[in-house]
């Protein structure tokens, strides 16, 4: 799985990062900062820990496998990483979500009011073939010059509202066995469009 190198894209290290990372008792080490950078490069892409782990050797970053599963647990539990199993395989697999309020997992109990784009679920589509990840807008793209803007369907609302309720539902089944739950993620799996019609290569030249 390619990902750019670390020059091609910005530092991962924005205050709010970094204030996730100390509220989970996480210090900034080496291997904290590499594993950042690995999956910020590539927000779409979703590696399992073996990925991150060539993907840092790569960098020369020597890091042992164990310590690295159990920072990517960490790192998924304070909210950085989005955690998904593997379809296909007994395995996990990492994507960024950054420290946006609309990453794919909404902290929970969700609020009770209506929701909007920025507390409603933010689900993920991830291609079973190439395991791209990409996010399913719920906000429609902006209207056209002159043309009216998009008005919430009553049958929208009503989805969201159901999401809601649900999440509301299983937080208060869990907290009533002593669980606490913190989030819900949401994703759909399929095969994208560049895997179901890949562009044909054009035959390799016969030597003469």
């Amino acid at each position: 799985m390619h990902m750019p190198s670390p020059a091609d894209t910005p530092s991962p290290l924005t205050p709010e990062v970094l204030e996730r990372l100390h509220a989970a008792g996480l210090r900034l080490t080496v291997a904290t900062r590499a594993v950042l950078g690995v999956l910020a490069a590539a927000p779409n892409s979703s590696p399992c820990h073996f990925e991150v782990l060539a993907q840092l050797k790569a960098r020369g970053v020597a890091i042992n496998r164990v310590t690295l599963y159990r920072l990517l647990d960490r790192l998924a539990a304070c909210g950085l990483l989005l955690r998904h199993p593997d379809p296909n395989e007994r395995r996990w697999r990492f994507t960024w979500a950054g420290a946006t309020p609309t990453s794919a997992s909404t902290p929970l109990p969700l609020a009770a009011a209506a929701p909007t784009a920025q507390t409603a679920l933010q689900p993920h589509f991830e291609c079973d073939s190439c395991h791209q990840l990409l996010p399913l807008a719920l906000e429609h793209p902006a209207a056209p010059p002159g043309a009216a803007p998009h008005t919430q369907t009553a049958a929208e609302l009503e989805a969201q509202l159901h999401a809601q309720a649900l999440a509301q539902n299983w937080s208060a089944a869990l907290a009533a066995l002593g669980h606490r739950a913190q989030r819900l993620d949401l994703t759909l799996h399929g095969t994208c469009a560049g895997c179901s019609h890949p562009t044909p290569q054009p035959p390799a030249t016969q030597p003469t």
